[in-house]
This record gives C-alpha cells, structure tokens and sequence, in this order.
C-alpha cells in the first residue's frame, strides 16, 4: 500500500513539473514569473485555476489556456462496391467512386458504383387539422355553442338535423342554417311563332346603292381643249356631263354635245273587269 502511495505522489509530482503547475514565483522568490504564462498566486504558486489566478494572484493573471487542435473529422468506414465485395448500400443509397453511401451528387453522379438513381422516399402527407369537439348544454353547465352553432342531445356543438332538431333533443341555438338557394333555372329558347295569314311576305326591296363617285374632270378651251372622257358632253364652264346645261348646243355645249337616247316610257297597266276572269 505504501508502495501505491509512493508512485501516486511521483506521479503528480511529475505532472506538475512536466506543466509548471506547483513551481514558486512571485515575491516569495524574487519575483520570478511562472513559465507558459502560468498565473501566479498570492501564496507563490503556479497555476491556472481561480486559486492562482483570481484574489491575490501576483503576476500574469490573464491566462488563457492554448487552443486545443479540433478533432479530425469522422470518416465512415467503407460501405459499399468493389471496396467491400460489391456490396449495396442499404435503402436504395447510391454508392460513390470511393466506396461510400449517400444521396447527394458526389453519390449518385460521376463514377457512382451502383444504385445511381436514388428516389427519396415521398413524404407523408401533413395530418389533417385538428378540430376540437366542443361541449355544451347540461353537460357543460349550460354553455352555449360558439359562432350560433346548435347544441344536441349529446351536448356536442353542429349544424345538421342531429344537431338542431328539437324531436331529436337540441338543447340551445337550435335554428337550421338557411338552405342553400335554388340555382336559377336556365330559361328554354324563344321559339318563332308560326305563320297563320299572309304567309307570302316578300319585304320591299332595298334602295340602289348610290352611283359610284365620278370626278370633275376639266375640258374645253379651260383645259387647252381637252375632251371628255367615254364621250361625255363638255359644258359653256368646261366640264364634263350628260344633262342638258353639259350637252345643249344653245347652253354653250363645247364638244361632244350629242344628249343621250331618252329612256322609253313604261307601259302603261291593262286593267280587266274582274267579271271577265273566269
């Protein structure tokens, strides 16, 4: 036991030489600084808890412990493919160049081994809102529904016949919401009456077009003797026609001053006495 005791002792010993913790400093032995920028206590001591470094402490009292280097990243074994015997991965993952299982590009894209078209699995759907069952009537110390809604028999909150009718035992607020209206009824099509008299209608017919606009067009010694177009008359004024003040010789007609043909006159209507028509 002694022996155990002995080792324990050298042991911590060692330790608080090998990191400059226990060794004096301060004005206990003129002034001398803890080494690694180690505090040094009211008492002469090195160290870096409160102790050394808090009350008391003589000399660099702002220790800040050296950064400690982060750990290596974490590297998974080998997973899948030829590292492993052709192994798959599981859960339909792909299996990368390098041997490894995953779902991302560098996975399923260039040089993956197997399993390259990886489908996530769909997501379940969102579960449905949740809609609180609303107690009312005796059962609820006589609380009426929210919003107008009608108590049952049960004391359970609605709008339907099991709700609000009073023969099935609604307690409160028992008025049926108002039916929906009718949708308006698409009047039939109007139908043409038939014809009982005078059926032969023909309409009158519809005035000519008007006739087709014709330039004034200049002729005579006003226009260096020109003559009018398609033998048309040129007037005393120089210009072209075919009435009487274009083409009449006394009026001042200059040229071509032949009126043309009169239309002949209409026949005139043969009446007969109706006694002759048989």
């Amino acid at each position: 036991m002694k022996t155990y005791l002995l080792l324990f002792l050298v042991f911590s010993l060692i330790i608080q030489i090998s990191f400059g913790e226990g060794e004096q400093c301060g004005h206990q032995v003129n002034g001398t600084l803890c080494p690694n920028g180690l505090c040094c206590s009211k008492e002469g001591y090195c160290g870096t808890t409160k102790p050394y470094c808090g009350k008391g402490c003589q000399s660099q009292c702002d220790y800040v412990p050296p950064p400690t280097a982060p750990p290596p990243p974490y590297v998974p074994d080998v997973q899948c493919g030829r590292q492993v015997n052709g192994k798959l991965c599981p859960n339909g993952l792909c299996c990368s160049k390098e041997g490894f299982c995953g779902t991302t590009k560098p996975y399923c894209g260039k040089g993956c081994q197997s399993q390259c078209n990886y489908v996530p699995p769909p997501t379940a759907p969102p579960p449905p809102p949740y809609v609180p069952v609303l107690q009312c009537g005796h059962q609820a110390n006589g609380k009426l529904c929210p919003n107008g809604l009608c108590c049952s028999k049960e004391g359970f909150c609605g709008t339907t016949e099991p709700y609000c009718d009073r023969e099935k035992g609604c307690q409160s607020q028992c008025t049926l919401p108002a039916p929906a209206p009718a949708p308006t009824p698409t009047p039939p099509n109007p139908t043409i009456p038939r014809c009982q008299s005078q059926c032969n209608y023909v309409p009158p017919p519809t005035a000519p077009p008007p006739p087709p606009y014709v330039p004034v067009l200049q002729c005579g010694h006003q226009a260096n003797g020109k003559l009018c177009p398609n033998g048309l008359c040129c007037s005393k004024e120089g210009f072209c026609g075919t009435t009487e003040p274009y083409c009449d010789r006394e009026k001042g007609c200059q040229s071509q001053c032949t009126l043309p043909a009169p239309a002949p006159a209409p026949l005139p209507l043969l009446l007969i006495p109706p006694f002759l028509v048989r």
